[in-house]
């Protein structure tokens, strides 16, 4: 499938001396190899009114579970290359199940700042479009047993366990698949 994602910043040779550096084959296993992986985020253009005060922020929230950490952008991007590939996370979620998800998770990062500073809030969000994220993934072997880390090509940082179960999960469904055929 012919997808366009955002630009990468981290190159795949970068992300390779990453997954390749002794130390990290000291904690996970031998590397063994890597490749993309593409999520799809809806991107909304997100108003937040709170004590007539109107804020507005570019957010992206992924189109699988919504339970990643949301994407941040200072301005909409557009830097795009266009990829084709068939490991790309499947989109679940509706746009309008996103953004549902969206205002909550907003809602909660307004009432950590401080609960009794909110009056009269309101959170309106409009999608500017689906965008597709790049990562690199690793995949490492100790004892015969596979595990992965997941690197976010565009803020060339390692992600977390959230981002490694719902990847390292697509690949098992793919390889159950494959075994079916």
């Amino acid at each position: 499938m012919k997808i366009e994602c955002l630009d990468f910043k981290l190159s795949g040779d970068e992300a390779r001396k990453l997954f390749k550096s002794r130390k990290r084959q000291l904690k996970i296993g031998q590397f063994r190899f890597d490749t993309g992986f593409y999520l799809p985020y809806y991107l909304f253009r997100v108003e937040i009114l709170n004590s007539g005060k109107l804020t507005s922020q570019l957010l992206a929230i992924d189109a699988l579970t919504g339970e990643l950490d949301l994407y941040g952008f200072d301005q909409t991007p557009t830097e795009f290359v266009e990829i084709e590939t068939s490991q790309i996370g499947t989109i679940v979620l509706s746009e309008k199940q996103a953004m549902a998800v969206l205002k909550e998770k907003a809602r909660r990062q307004i009432y950590l700042q401080g609960f009794f500073k909110i009056t009269d809030l309101s959170i309106t969000g409009t999608m500017i479009r689906l965008i597709y994220i790049p990562y690199w993934v690793g995949f490492y072997t100790r004892n015969n047993r596979a595990d992965i880390e997941v690197i976010d090509a565009v803020r060339g940082r390692f992600e977390g366990g959230k981002v490694r179960d719902l990847v390292m999960e697509w690949f098992a469904q793919e390889a159950h698949s494959r075994q079916g055929k």
